[in-house]
């Protein structure tokens, strides 16, 4: 049997998650209004980037479930945590586990925006690396607890009860028809063949079926 590790007892955060779209900015606000800290490098959605480069690497994903790998996906749940509760440590393996997660995350990226005809610029991902190293540690005492907002959480929820004990978790519903209507369909794109097989559909009035079913 496998020993899983878990955060420590005083670790205890909230997870605020759902389809992209959803509705989870709102929660996001309520949440940073409370008092909790949900980080330092949010996009315009509110979303911890921290998270996204880490996690939002569908391929990376597809096989570490598939080979049900929990050990490695709690070493970079164990580094997030360190990230956001301001225990990071620059050590040349981090760094190389942070920059080759920031690069899979890129990749994908691209691939998406050039599947789906989208320009936009990209950034390196050693921005994204130094912005953590050089980032002021938190003070989390200055703080009522700490939380993140990534839609993408939900995917990985098992593996975040397993590793969070005490995690308390938001997860955000919209009407369902609203949603496979939605301009934003890139969990369908990322996650659909790839964790439940369902096939992305290039024609775009077909397409909410397969975002239904997601």
């Amino acid at each position: 049997m496998v020993q899983l590790k878990t955060a420590s007892t005083a670790s205890s955060p909230v997870v605020i998650a759902g389809v992209g779209g959803s509705g989870t900015r709102v929660i996001a606000d309520i949440i940073q209004r409370l008092g909790f800290y949900t980080g330092h490098l949010l996009n315009e959605s509110l979303d911890n980037l921290w998270f996204t480069f880490l996690f939002k690497r569908p391929q990376w994903f597809h096989a570490i479930h598939r080979k049900q790998n929990t050990q490695e996906i709690q070493q970079i749940l164990a580094l997030f945590e360190q990230i956001m509760t301001g225990q990071f440590k620059e050590r040349p393996q981090t760094l190389l586990t942070l920059s080759k997660a920031a690069k899979d995350y890129l990749t994908w990226q691209i691939h998406y925006k050039t599947q789906l005809a989208i320009t936009s610029p990209q950034e390196y991902p050693e921005t994204y690396v130094k912005s953590v190293v050089f980032s002021p540690k938190v003070q989390l005492e200055n703080y009522h607890g700490w939380a993140w907002k990534e839609p993408n959480s939900h995917l990985y929820l098992q593996y975040l009860c397993d590793y969070f004990p005490n995690l308390r978790y938001i997860h955000v519903i919209r009407n369902g028809l609203d949603m496979a209507y939605s301009g934003n369909q890139q969990q369908y794109f990322n996650w659909g063949e790839f964790l439940f097989n369902i096939p992305w559909i290039e024609d775009t009035q077909q397409r909410p079926k397969g975002s239904l079913e997601y």
